[in-house]
């Protein structure tokens, strides 16, 4: 396929997939749920198919549905039951084990714990707990803020697209080239400063929280939204795959797409906690 048609391609899935997200996460909060559970399950779903070499049985397709689908009646039980301290805990949990995640990236061992059970509550790490969490935090701090989450999927997509433009017009020294090649310095500095550029925006936009929200959440994209990016690509490399999925013809799956979202949650979940609580 040319350049021109991958191009074509790409865009057109952006577009259609772009209005979709844009739509549900402007709505109510009943839709942003509803987009936190569609990228749940569905990036739950693609990570179960790469741990698993492809190999996911029809129990872990309506397990993987049951599980992540039921996390809006689980957040009130758990948390009417247990208290507040709790998901403090859970929340620091898996902001460790992102960060045990990042610490990874920089070592050279490919061994993989190949155990269902281990898959499972890797997924629920990387994936479960923290869209849970942000639920939480959403539904009694957020109802009438429910933009927020709107607010990350932009900068995601500014830091995302400026890395990439700017890394292909001046990029020359490599970020992490054993684990994402293509990936440079110099795209990785571009959608740093595009994504801080975008926080004034979107502040004066969705002036919901003071500017140091928005600057802040900009430097957690640019940080930790690209070292998300660069864990998914090791994962894949480990397991000699170019993409997540198929999902989404010239982007690849919809891990592919939410990588940076899914590491970015539980740092946005704490920081509008420690701003609203």
């Amino acid at each position: 396929m040319s350049s021109f048609s991958t191009l074509k391609t790409r865009s057109k899935t952006a577009v259609f997939y772009g209005l979709a997200v844009i739509l549900l996460l402007n709505h109510s909060i009943h839709t942003v749920n509803i987009f936190l559970l569609l990228v749940s399950i569905l990036t739950a779903f693609e990570f179960f198919k790469i741990r698993m070499n492809g190999a996911v049985s029809k129990f872990f397709i309506i397990l993987t549905a049951l599980v992540f689908g039921s996390l809006p009646m689980a957040i009130e039980y758990f948390f009417k039951v247990l208290s507040i301290h709790i998901f403090e805990m859970l929340l620091g949990i898996i902001i460790i084990y992102d960060i045990y995640l990042i610490v990874d990236l920089f070592k050279s061992k490919k061994l993989v714990n190949s155990n269902k059970l281990v898959i499972i509550a890797e997924s629920l790490l990387y994936i479960g707990i923290p869209f849970m969490l942000y639920m939480f935090v959403q539904q009694h701090y957020l109802s009438d803020f429910f933009r927020t989450l709107f607010i990350l999927i932009l900068l995601i997509w500014v830091n995302d697209s400026f890395a990439y433009f700017v890394g292909s017009r001046f990029g020359k020294h490599k970020l992490l080239p054993e684990v994402s090649p293509k990936k440079s310095i110099e795209g990785f500095v571009g959608g740093g400063v595009f994504a801080v550029l975008a926080s004034f925006l979107l502040h004066y936009f969705y002036g919901y929280f003071d500017f140091s929200f928005y600057f802040v959440a900009a430097l957690i994209v640019f940080i930790i939204g690209t070292a998300g990016d660069l864990v998914e690509s090791k994962l894949k490399r480990i397991y000699n795959l170019k993409d997540s999925g198929n999902a989404l013809p010239g982007h690849g799956g919809f891990l592919d797409r939410f990588d940076s979202f899914l590491f970015s949650l539980p740092f946005i979940t704490a920081l509008v906690y420690l701003l609203v609580k």
